[in-house]
């Protein structure tokens, strides 16, 4: 009787696999780890003389230039390992980000050199808090 009962609770149950459910409308896209991203081409000479920054949409002072290059660089040496190539990968554009920011928000010279001293995130962010960005 007991084989039965067994055999019928077997032959009841569906024995295919759930179906696989949609991802949420707000997911991200999955990445295919078999496909690293795309490598953006800098030019290092380019951010270090200011020449990659100096075509961007605003023209940033040569002292925002300076503060922004500094600010990449504490970020990105204080990236993650896993993320560091991609933060540098970045550099030219975060640069040109920074700078451009510096002088339409018109950043005074103690701003400035607050973050030029900054050697870590943390000071960084003590820069942010120390001097708003002013509106």
């Amino acid at each position: 009787m007991r084989a039965w009962f067994v055999l019928a609770l077997v032959a009841a149950c569906d024995l295919r696999p759930a179906p696989k459910l949609a991802p949420h409308r707000d997911a991200p896209e999955p990445i295919d780890a078999a496909e690293p991203p795309t490598p953006i081409a800098i030019d290092a000479a380019a951010v270090e003389d200011g020449s990659e920054v100096a075509g961007s949409a605003v023209d940033a002072s040569p002292d925002c230039i300076q503060t922004a290059q500094q600010i990449a660089g504490v970020v990105i040496d204080g990236a993650d390992a896993s993320v560091r190539g991609h933060y540098e990968q970045g550099r030219a554009n975060m640069v040109r980000v920074i700078s451009a920011a510096c002088t339409t928000q018109g950043w005074n010279a103690d701003r400035q050199q607050c973050f030029r001293l900054a050697k870590a995130d943390a000071d960084i962010r003590a820069c942010e808090t120390k001097y708003p960005i002013p509106h």
